[in-house]
């Protein structure tokens, strides 16, 4: 009898609990292909939009209604950026990038992957060889060094690849200033927005 007044009790007091609206804005975006990257960039941050895209690039590569990757990130670390940046470049979907604020250091780069590039009027890009550090002996530090000279190189590169500056002026402004801030006239102008 006491189980049957248990039940009696879970039935008229269900314990359904509605979802939290963040995870149901979430999955709507999802729905129509608009992704936040307003986070750092790291892998734990980044593998979901990697992965995203390849499920799409996999399972709906007909379906070719772009990719909307919404960006308000102040950057992070280049490993994951680099992955992120080349998943959207090799992407058969457009992806379009969308600088909604901030789209400074890592986030820039993976900005430039961008099919169609946009921007809020009062966003702001910022553009720098980065900061880090080498932990470890002499060599292992050396060989540290060697590797982010290279990665440095191949952003100046990426940059001039999707706008119409040089690498040489790109190497100018990072002289010039330590953060290299663009603002959107400045944007238009480098050919950093597409649109």
């Amino acid at each position: 009898m006491e189980l049957l007044n248990e039940i009696r009790v879970s039935l008229a007091q269900p314990t359904l609990q509605y979802p939290e609206p963040d995870l149901v804005m979430f999955y709507k975006m999802l729905e129509t292909r608009d992704i936040w990257l307003d986070t750092e960039i790291d892998w734990d941050n980044c593998a979901f939009i990697v992965q995203y895209i390849q499920y799409l690039n996999k399972h709906e590569a007909d379906n070719l209604d772009p990719i909307r990757l919404h960006i308000m990130s102040n950057g992070g670390e280049l490993t994951a950026m680099f992955t992120l940046y080349n998943t959207i470049k090799n992407s058969k979907i457009p992806v379009h990038t969308i600088n909604e604020g901030a789209a400074h250091s890592a986030a820039f780069i993976v900005y430039l992957a961008g099919k169609i590039r946009t921007m809020n009027p009062d966003a702001v890009f910022i553009a720098h060889e980065g900061s880090g550090g080498a932990l470890g002996t002499f060599r292992e530090s050396k060989s540290a060094m060697k590797q982010y000279e290279i990665e440095v190189d191949r952003m100046a590169h990426i940059i001039a690849e999707n706008t119409n500056l040089s690498v040489e002026e790109i190497n100018h402004n990072y002289d010039q200033n330590s953060d290299w801030y663009i603002r959107y006239e400045d944007a238009k102008k480098f050919g950093i927005l597409t649109e």
